[in-house]
């Protein structure tokens, strides 16, 4: 009875087309999306690979000498090159010498940018090198390290699964089948039984369409090594190679399936009508993506939707860096699920399937139980014990929010340069496109940032060294030194922390877009495709929000989400201040104006036509254009 279920949902009911479809969708969308990677990899994918081949692996005495030595290779090229062309230029060498010895240095030098994320890689694995190993992260990251959900394959088991039991009801079959000695109880279960392997089926196709694209695109080698090498993984729990981790989340998914054929079947059973069960069916496992997406709390809820997704049980907690008073915290984004709580989770899950199992026989038999009375307070019960806790997930929804105000003064036509602090003078050089702290009891002076390979120099075709970005602005505060880097021939510009205490880099804000592909696939080139910007003059940053002014521009770039606003477009060059979380600026009228963080709004105040503001204390110094530039004062509202 399964297979003829079967052949009825398949080719009958058009099952087997919808899935064909769907499939071919899924492949289509997998090669349009593409796979993890960085603008560094894709501009120099062969110097890459190059390396990775070179030192992948688990990290051996003999790696660590090679790494070290084209470490120093890499460090040193510029000096050496420069040596050259100074005995090119005395005639101590001839131009084909020059050529020869010159040639594997600007290989060195083209290759800087690739080797230092293979290095980071290096002193990542080093810290437990029997967890971790340096791996091409491209293509494993990609199947691994994604929580959105698959859209294709949720609308592929609604369209199969659903018409399992609406299509008896609606072509009036069901009394037939009820009415037979076995159609009371055998047809339900033969029906669920057949849509519970069918699910598990599609799951299994669908991820394996998946595997062999991602392997297609970019590769999936190395599947035994630690789940842990990807450093997306580094608190991850789970110490399982690639391949196992991958095939835990498609045994998480086909449990998802499962679960939501189920769900599919006893609403299908109670509702008896095609188009309520799509709607219900399909608010019941995406309303938890939109309210929770990206949260902890997905995996928690009684419901299929994290489950089809599968791969946050595996992850460990993931942080964003904030700024406080008290300095430079860590708030979690994602806690990781305890093993334990994984495994209470399958439980409850299993249970559920087993309970919407019998419920869907029961309604379709129309069995009715003798204990009518108790059947009904059960099934109050259970219904307000549902939307109980679906009140409790909403009202205590995870989400970090800082009321506090930001205590700080920035005044950034004074400071955007050069900052002094109890021990350092830090100050930035844009000639030499160079940071320098500079201790004051010691007196030494150290070049920031110390990564040697944050060089980004290229050759161009006449063979000329340029340097492929530009250190715009610095912004000191809580012990961190920050600077804004923008990357030559790229539509955007990063920024960067350096703890002060240790030196440590870290990543702030990327804004270089990644991906330069075209619908075929093709790489285009950004010079011929992107529209001249102004520089970006100078920035701020507070916990939940990063501040810069490009030209006329004064725009917010949302921390949590990277989303930027355009705040005024009409800011007079290098004229503004950051007080206390407000920002008081010059217009192009010369009027001092106003953003309120608080309330986000700007304001225009009339009365103080200027040129120039600074910040003392609590109030606002500025050139007074209304009285022959004489200095005067605006008390700032506290």
């Amino acid at each position: 009875m399964i297979v003829f279920e079967w052949k009825k949902v398949l080719i009958k009911q058009k099952g087997l087309l919808c899935i064909g479809i769907m499939f071919l969708l899924k492949i289509a969308l997998l090669f349009y999306q593409g796979y993890d990677s960085n603008s560094i990899i894709n501009s120099n994918e062969e110097g890459y690979k190059y390396y990775i081949n070179l030192y992948q692996g688990k990290l051996t005495e003999e790696k660590e000498k090679s790494i070290k030595a084209e470490y120093d290779s890499v460090t040193n090229a510029q000096a050496y090159l420069e040596d050259l062309s100074h005995k090119k230029r005395n005639g101590e060498i001839g131009f084909k010498e020059y050529e020869e010895k010159s040639k594997k240095y600007y290989e060195c030098l083209k290759n800087a940018d690739v080797f230092n994320l293979v290095y980071n890689q290096y002193y990542y694995a080093k810290e437990a090198p029997d967890v971790r190993y340096i791996i091409d992260w491209r293509g494993w990251q990609t199947l691994l390290s994604h929580d959105a959900p698959d859209v294709l394959l949720i609308v592929c088991l609604l369209i199969v699964m659903v018409p399992l039991f609406c299509n008896e009801y609606e072509s009036g079959m069901y009394s037939l089948l009820v009415s037979s000695v076995r159609g009371k109880y055998k047809v339900a279960i033969v029906k669920l039984l057949s849509a519970f392997v069918l699910s598990a089926g599609i799951v299994i196709l669908f991820s394996v369409a998946e595997y062999i694209c991602v392997d297609f695109m970019v590769g999936l080698d190395n599947s035994t090594f630690p789940l842990q090498s990807l450093k997306f993984f580094e608190y991850s729990d789970w110490y399982v190679s690639l391949r196992q981790a991958f095939v835990i989340i498609v045994l998480f998914r086909i449990v998802g399936a499962v679960l939501f054929t189920a769900f599919i079947s006893v609403v299908s059973v109670i509702s008896k009508k095609t188009i309520v069960a799509l709607f219900t069916c399909s608010t019941l496992v995406f309303l938890p993506y939109i309210v929770y997406g990206g949260t902890t709390t997905l995996y928690y809820l009684p419901l299929p939707s994290g489950l089809l997704v599968g791969a946050g049980y595996l992850w460990g907690d993931n942080y964003l860096s904030a700024i406080t008073e008290e300095g430079v915290d860590r708030i979690i984004l994602f806690q990781k699920i305890s093993k334990n709580m994984i495994t209470l989770l399958m439980l409850m899950f299993v249970i559920e399937i087993v309970f919407l199992f019998l419920t869907c026989i029961v309604k379709y038999s129309r069995h009715t139980f003798r204990l009518n009375n108790f059947g009904n307070k059960i099934r109050k019960f259970s219904c307000a014990l549902c939307v109980l806790t679906i009140l409790l997930l909403i009202l205590t929804g995870c989400r970090t929010e800082m009321s506090e105000k930001d205590n700080f003064t920035f005044n950034a036509s004074e400071e955007w340069r050069c900052v002094k602090t109890d021990e350092y003078v830090i100050s930035l050089d844009p000639e030499k496109n160079i940071i320098t702290a500079e201790n004051l009891d010691k007196g030494e002076q150290i070049v920031l940032p110390k990564d040697p390979f944050r060089q980004d120099i290229y050759e161009t075709e006449d063979r000329s060294l340029k340097r492929g970005y530009r250190i715009r602005s610095i912004f000191v505060r809580d012990g961190w030194c920050y600077y804004l880097k923008e990357i030559l021939q790229t539509d955007g510009f990063q920024i960067y922390g350096i703890d002060l205490k240790d030196f440590k880099e870290e990543l702030i804000y990327n804004g270089i877009q990644e991906n330069d592909k075209n619908f075929f696939g093709a790489f285009f080139d950004r010079r011929q495709d992107q529209t001249s910007l102004p520089s970006v003059d100078y920035f701020f940053l507070n916990a939940n929000y990063i501040y810069y002014l490009q030209g006329k521009r004064l725009v917010r770039i949302d921390r949590n989400t990277n989303s930027e606003t355009v705040l005024a477009l009409d800011v007079k060059e290098r004229s503004a201040v950051y007080h206390n979380g407000d920002i008081y600026y010059i217009d192009t009228l010369n009027r001092l104006s106003v953003y309120k963080e608080e309330d986000e709004t700007v304001n225009k105040i009339d009365s103080v036509y200027t040129d120039q503001i600074s910040i003392e204390g609590k109030r606002i110094r500025y050139t007074d254009l209304l009285n022959d530039k004489n200095i005067g004062y605006y008390d700032i509202e506290t």
